[in-house]
């Protein structure tokens, strides 16, 4: 159990320095009703934010319930038992929920780290390291743009390879309730 846990966490290492600190980076596309922030790492929501009202929308991760605030699920959206899977009689380790909650995203179409018109586009591809964990080269690019008063999310998976792609696919974004005072959850 201790190796396969210290195995784990040598890929999550392993993933997440792409860049210095760039688990901690974000990105926001915002109009003049909605700012929305995004992670470099997971390519996760980070905030979307009311701009006329500074009411923030997403759930803002206390750890006391969930840490987490919007992950995005690929190439699975479970957890495996010992966090294993076999395919064509090779066993592959998987984190819990797959890659692309742990990975680095590469942010390739945006008008600037903060952009008032327009989306962003974020890329995770495939690598010799990925290809350890999940063996089969892949493209996810995840586009999110604000219109309006509207998050829009666009998932794309590309295989880049030459045999069949199996993977699944999931958002769990979170939202604050209640959104107002004087108001309480069951309402």
């Amino acid at each position: 159990m201790k190796t396969r846990a210290l195995i784990l966490s040598a890929f999550t290492v392993a993933l997440s320095l792409h860049s210095t600190n760039a688990a901690h980076h974000a990105v926001t596309v915002q109009n003049d009703e909605l700012s929305v922030t995004l992670l470099k790492k997971g390519a996760e929501l980070h905030s979307i934010k009311h701009l006329p009202t500074g009411i923030e929308y997403l759930w803002q991760g206390d750890p006391e319930y969930w840490e987490a605030r919007s992950p995005n699920m690929f190439p699975v959206n479970v957890r495996f038992k010992d966090n294993r899977f076999t395919y064509q009689g090779e066993d592959y380790e998987m984190p819990r929920m797959g890659l692309a909650v742990i990975a680095d995203f590469e942010t390739v179409d945006k008008t600037g780290e903060k952009t008032k018109a327009g989306k962003i586009v974020q890329v995770l591809n495939s690598s010799d390291e990925t290809l350890k964990y999940y063996p089969f080269p892949f493209q996810l690019k995840i586009t999110s743009q604000v219109k309006g008063l509207k998050v829009l999310q666009k998932y794309k998976v590309t295989n880049t390879g030459d045999k069949s792609l199996y993977f699944a696919l999931g958002g769990h974004p979170g939202f604050n309730t209640p959104l107002t005072k004087k108001r309480d959850r069951n309402d």
